[in-house]
C-alpha cells in the first residue's frame, strides 16, 4: 500500500494548521483559508491506492451536487500528488455518537471494529452488560431503562431531520451506504449533519427508488448494514432508512441491534435475526413506535418504507417536529430557466 502523500504546508489557498482525526479511508485537517481567515476543513485519502482514490471522488462528486443544510458543505476541490482533496464546513458540536453517551447517563464504551473488507466493518453495542445494568438501576418498577433514559423527543426529532437530508440524497439517485452515528453530527442547536459519504453509491440512468443498485461484496459498517447489504445484493434507499432504524434503536433502547461476538456470527444475524422489540428492554414504548422500528428493520426491503418522507411522515405521527423542506432558490431558478428553454417557452 503506498502511503499517501503528505500535504505541504499551503494547498492552494489554505494554510495547513493540524490533523483533526483518521479513519479508514480519510485524513482530516483544519485549514485556514486566506482569502477570509476562515477555518475549514480538508479531507484527503490516508494512502494512495485506487479504491481509496475512487472513493474519494464519488464523495466529492456527490458533494458537487447537493446543497442541503443537514448535509455537510463542500467549498472547494482539487487533487495533490494524484490524491483528491476537498474542504468542507469546519462542524462544532459532536457525532451522534457521542450525543448518544451523554444520553445514557452511565456512557458507552468506546466502539471496537474489525476490518472485514471491502470496507465493512464491525460496530460493537452501544452499552456494554454492566453498564446496561447502570443504567437500569430504579430506572422503572420493572427494573428496566425509560425509553432513551428520558430523551426520546429530542432523538425522534433528530430522526426526522435527517430523513430531510437523506431525501435530498435520495432524489438525486445516490444511496450513503454507510450511514451510522459518527457519519452524523449534531450540532449545537440540535440540528443534524450528513457526513461521510466515501460509500456514496450514485444510480445511473433512472433515479427511481428501484434503480439504484450495486452488486458484489459488502461495504459499510455491520451494525447498521441492511441484510442486502451484508450479502452483497442490490441496493437503494431503503438500506439507508435500515441504517437509520438501526440508529434509532441504539439511541431508543441503548443496545445495538446486533448482539454477536464475531464478524460472521454478525453477518448472519443481520439476514435472519430480527433484534428484540424494543419494548422488552426499556419501558415506555408505544405500540406505533415499536412497529415503525421493527418495520425499518424487516429483513426483506419490501416490507420496509420506501421513501425517507415516509419516514418522515410517520415519525411526525409519532410527535416529531416537522421540518420545512429547504429550497435553493438559485438552482430552482436554473431548473426552471432549463425547463422554459428545452420546452421552447422562452
Amino acid at each position: 500500500m503506498l502511503a499517501s502523500p503528505s500535504l505541504p504546508p499551503t494547498l492552494g489557498v489554505y494554510r495547513v494548521t493540524t490533523k483533526l482525526g483518521e479513519g479508514g479511508m480519510g485524513v482530516v485537517y483544519r485549514v485556514v483559508d486566506a482569502r477570509t481567515g476562515e477555518s475549514r476543513a480538508l479531507k484527503t485519502g490516508r494512502a494512495h491506492t485506487p479504491d481509496i482514490v475512487g472513493r474519494l471522488r464519488a464523495e466529492i462528486g456527490a458533494l458537487e451536487g447537493l446543497d442541503h443544510a443537514g448535509i455537510v458543505r463542500m467549498f472547494d476541490n482539487g487533487v495533490h500528488e494524484g490524491m483528491p482533496w476537498y474542504t468542507m464546513e469546519l462542524l462544532e458540536g459532536s457525532t451522534w455518537r457521542d450525543w448518544m453517551r451523554q444520553v445514557w447517563s452511565s456512557g458507552a464504551p468506546e466502539v471496537s471494529t474489525l476490518d472485514v473488507g471491502g470496507g465493512a466493518t464491525w460496530s460493537g453495542d452501544a452499552l456494554d452488560e454492566a453498564q446496561q445494568a447502570e443504567v437500569a438501576v430504579a430506572a422503572s418498577p420493572a427494573g428496566r431503562p425509560r425509553l432513551a433514559a428520558g430523551h426520546h423527543q429530542a432523538i425522534l426529532d433528530a430522526a426526522r431531520a435527517l430523513c430531510s437530508a437523506l431525501r435530498a440524497m435520495h432524489s438525486r439517485g445516490l444511496v450513503h451506504r454507510d450511514l451510522k452515528p459518527d457519519n452524523v453530527f449534531i450540532r449545537p442547536d440540535g440540528r443534524p449533519v450528513l457526513m461521510d459519504l466515501g460509500l456514496v453509491w450514485r444510480g445511473r440512468g433512472s433515479v427511481g427508488r428501484e434503480k439504484i443498485e450495486v452488486h458484489g461484496r459488502a461495504v459499510g459498517t455491520l451494525a447498521y448494514m441492511a441484510p442486502e447489504q451484508a450479502a452483497g445484493r442490490p441496493v437503494d434507499a431503503r438500506a439507508d432508512l435500515y441504517a437509520l432504524g438501526a440508529m434509532l434503536y441504539e439511541a431508543l433502547t441503548g443496545r445495538s441491534t446486533l448482539r454477536t461476538s464475531t464478524v460472521a456470527e454478525a453477518l448472519l444475524a443481520i439476514q435472519t435475526e430480527m433484534p428484540p422489540p424494543p419494548s422488552s428492554l426499556v419501558d415506555g414504548v408505544r405500540p406505533e413506535l415499536e412497529a415503525l422500528l421493527l418495520k425499518l428493520l424487516a429483513k426483506d426491503a419490501r416490507h420496509r418504507l420506501g421513501h425517507a418522507e415516509d419516514l418522515a411522515a410517520a415519525l411526525e405521527a409519532l410527535g416529531a417536529a416537522p421540518v420545512a423542506e429547504p429550497v435553493n432558490e438559485a438552482r430552482a431558478g436554473a431548473f426552471i430557466q432549463s425547463h422554459l428553454e428545452r420546452h421552447h417557452l422562452f
